[in-house]
C-alpha cells in the first residue's frame, strides 16, 4: 500500500510538472525523443508526459547590433555605428524553421526562444557594412533614413530568399554614428583651407576689378576732358558771387585754389 502511494505522488508530480501555458504572443515548439513536432502548440494549457516544449516568442522583436565599425566609400572606418533591427515571425513556420535551422535562433533571459534572432543578426550586419561602403563616413548623418530604408530592403530581400513568408522586418533604426575623431578633425581642416583659398580668391579677383577700374578712370582722364572740367569749373565758380578762384600764370592755367 506504501509503494502505491508513492507511486500515485510521483505519477502527480510528473504530470505537474510536465504541463504549461502558452500565453499570447507565443507559440510551443514540441520536442518527442529530440524529434521537432510539424505542428506549433497554440496558446493555452499543454502537457508533456514524454515530451517537452519550448516557448517561442512571436512578438516584435528587436536586434541590437552594436559597436559596428564599417568601412565607408571614402575608404575610411567609422569609429562606431549603432543600429537596430525590429522583425516579426510567421508563427506558422516556427516548427519547421527550428527543425531545419539549428542555432539560427536566440533563447532570451526570460526563457524564451527568439526564432530567426541569430540568423537577421547574421544577415543585417551584413547588409550594414554593404550599403554603408556605398556612402561617405561624413555624409551618413545627414543619410540615416537612406541607409536605414536600404539596409531594410535588403534585409528583407535576403530573409524571402531563406525563408519565404517567414520574417518581416518591421524597422531599422540608426541609433548611434561616429566617425574617427582624428579623420573627422582632419577632413574639417581640409574643408577649411578649402574655404580660406576660396575668400582669398574672391579677394584676388575684387582687387583686380579695383585695378581695372582705375587703370580705365586713369586712361579716361585725357587732357581734352581735364580742360573740359576746367573750364566747367570756371563757369560754376563765375555763377556765384561767392566764389573766389586763383589761377596760376603758366601756360596750362591749372587751378591752384578755390575758395568759398
Amino acid at each position: 500500500m506504501k509503494y502505491i502511494k508513492v507511486a500515485i505522488v510521483m505519477l502527480f508530480a510528473a504530470m505537474t510538472t510536465a504541463c504549461g501555458f502558452i500565453e499570447t504572443g507565443e507559440v510551443g515548439v514540441r520536442k518527442t525523443f529530440g524529434k521537432i513536432d510539424n505542428e506549433e502548440v497554440s496558446v493555452g494549457f499543454y502537457t508533456a508526459v514524454l515530451s517537452s516544449v519550448d516557448t517561442y516568442s512571436i512578438k516584435e522583436t528587436v536586434v541590437d547590433l552594436k559597436d559596428l565599425k564599417p568601412r565607408a566609400l571614402d575608404n575610411l572606418s567609422l569609429r562606431d555605428l549603432d543600429v537596430s533591427v525590429y522583425y516579426t515571425v510567421n508563427p506558422s513556420i516556427i516548427a519547421e524553421f527550428s527543425a531545419s535551422n539549428a542555432g539560427m535562433s536566440a533563447k532570451g533571459e526570460d526563457g524564451r526562444i527568439y526564432p530567426g534572432y541569430n540568423l537577421i543578426q547574421r544577415l543585417a550586419s551584413g547588409e550594414i557594412n554593404d550599403k554603408v561602403a556605398k556612402m561617405e563616413s561624413l555624409k551618413l548623418h545627414q543619410n540615416r533614413d537612406t541607409l536605414e530604408n536600404d539596409v531594410l530592403a535588403g534585409l528583407q530581400a535576403q530573409l524571402d530568399a531563406k525563408v519565404p513568408g517567414g520574417f518581416k522586418v518591421t524597422r531599422v533604426v540608426v541609433t548611434g554614428i561616429q566617425t574617427d575623431p582624428a579623420i573627422e578633425a582632419s577632413i574639417q581642416k581640409s574643408i577649411q583651407a578649402e574655404k580660406d583659398l576660396e575668400i582669398a580668391t574672391k579677394q584676388v579677383q575684387v582687387k583686380q576689378q579695383q585695378a581695372l577700374a582705375n587703370e580705365k578712370l586713369t586712361q579716361s582722364l585725357t587732357p581734352a576732358y581735364l580742360q573740359y572740367e576746367y573750364i566747367k569749373a570756371l563757369q560754376d565758380c563765375a555763377s556765384s558771387k561767392d566764389c573766389t578762384m586763383i589761377v596760376d600764370q603758366s601756360s596750362s592755367s591749372k587751378m591752384l585754389n578755390v575758395g568759398r
